[in-house]
């Protein structure tokens, strides 16, 4: 998802029905998810042939979202190695700078802490 858009790191809902004959997911916005998961089957359709079952589709849909998760992780674990490295070599005159920056990390956390709330 694009960091500029208004939505980015705004929580959506997404509903996955599991029936013993396949899987019925859906979302009330786009969501790259389920063309995510259809790409995967088709890449791994040789090597899990006998083991697709729409058990494994809601499986691979939810390891799909846990996984957009990992990008945005590693940003804010980036931003904090960054702003730990400041801490030691900051001067008087550096301060104002360096709050900014522990704010504006502190909003990414507690983004992400809102988005996998009640999770």
């Amino acid at each position: 998802m694009d960091k500029t858009n208004e939505d980015y790191m705004e929580p959506v809902n997404v509903y996955v029905v599991v029936f013993r004959e396949g899987a019925l997911s859906f979302t009330f916005c786009n969501s790259p998810h389920g063309a995510n998961v259809r790409r995967r089957i088709g890449k791994l359709r040789d090597d899990i042939s006998n083991s697709l079952s729409s058990d494994w589709i809601c499986y691979a849909m939810i390891d799909d979202i846990v996984d957009s998760f990992g990008p945005v992780i590693h940003e804010i674990e980036r931003e904090t190695d960054m702003i730990e490295d400041s801490v030691f070599v900051a001067r008087a005159i550096d301060r104002g700078a360096l709050l900014r920056q522990i704010g504006e990390c502190r909003k990414k956390v507690m983004g992400l802490m809102r988005l996998l709330g009640g999770k």
